[in-house]
């Protein structure tokens, strides 16, 4: 029997109690779960599939801003995966859905100014599925996944735009949010 929730979060992730402990203590990190749990939660269903969910599918509508945000991370993002070997680095074709990490290579193809607002949304939804996947599946440990801060917080900016707009179309969190309808 597990003792601490360090102890017991460390068996399930296959981690040393210490690296827990700098999980749970770093807000990044903390918060990037609890952003994707509410992400997971109120835009997948509750069960994310990287095949379904990074292939197209029906995304909250966002507003002109949250859009600008959302292609103003796609766009770091699309310039930061640029080469296959960084593309593998984020996603290892051992540990990925072909068919989403396909589409993503695909639409990292696509010329920077004619993204559309869809094509903008899949890549950040991937990028920041695979941030997750990585933490819990990925072959580094916390202490690497801690490292890159500004990939985790520019994933976590998305993922409030999303959750933030689903609940504005499907409120079920809150008992009001301001622009909600």
């Amino acid at each position: 029997m597990h003792t601490t929730f360090e102890q017991w979060l460390g068996m399930v992730l296959g981690q040393d109690e210490p690296a827990v402990r700098r999980l749970v203590e770093d807000p990044t990190g903390l918060h990037f779960l609890m952003v994707w749990s509410l992400f997971e939660s109120k835009c997948c269903g509750g069960e994310f599939e990287a095949k379904e969910h990074c292939s197209g599918f029906a995304m909250p509508k966002t507003n002109n801003e949250e859009s600008e945000a959302i292609r103003e991370q796609a766009l770091y993002f699309h310039q930061r995966y640029r080469t296959p070997l960084d593309v593998e680095a984020l996603a290892p074709i051992s540990r990925s859905s072909r068919k989403a990490r396909q589409t993503f290579v695909e639409t990292l193809g696509v010329p920077e100014a004619t993204l559309t607002n869809e094509q903008a949304q899949l890549i950040v939804v991937f990028v920041a599925s695979r941030v997750r996947n990585n933490m819990f599946h990925g072959q580094k440990g916390i202490d690497d996944w801690l490292r890159d801060k500004q990939l985790i917080l520019k994933c976590m900016q998305v993922l409030q735009i999303f959750v933030a707009a689903r609940e504005r179309e499907r409120p079920t969190l809150a008992t009001e949010i301001p622009g909600a309808a």
